[in-house]
């Protein structure tokens, strides 16, 4: 199901800014994710081949990306595990080049805030 997920999802939208032709969204549903698979000649799914699509409910998505996200800011805050803090000091340092001199943005405060 990973596999899925990621191929379809992740995949057609970081690389085309778009889903692939087997994704797609719907609000209705209580799961985040349904798989669809072809039916066997005595109707239970058959599992053994890949899906045929992939619905995903954007609602359950947000939510839970922004339950992980507050969790993970809470522990972060805390400060009660000391691998998954320094983690994160690591990839902030790395990713936005923290210490490796100034960041060049290439327009004013004004122009960034919209008063210019």
């Amino acid at each position: 199901m990973r596999h899925t997920i990621y191929k379809n999802l992740r995949c057609g939208v970081a690389h085309a800014g778009l889903p692939t032709h087997k994704a797609h969204y719907s609000r209705d549903g209580a799961k985040t994710f349904y798989l669809t698979y072809p039916k066997n000649p005595d109707g239970t799914l058959n599992m053994t081949v890949p899906s045929c699509s992939i619905v995903a409910n954007p609602v359950r998505m947000f939510e839970g990306v922004k339950h992980h996200f507050s969790e993970l800011l809470k522990k972060l805050r805390d400060a009660e595990d000391p691998t998954l803090v320094s983690a994160f000091d690591c990839s902030v340092k790395r990713l936005w080049g923290v210490g490796a001199g100034k960041n060049i943005i290439a327009m004013t405060e004004e122009d960034f805030l919209g008063k210019a």
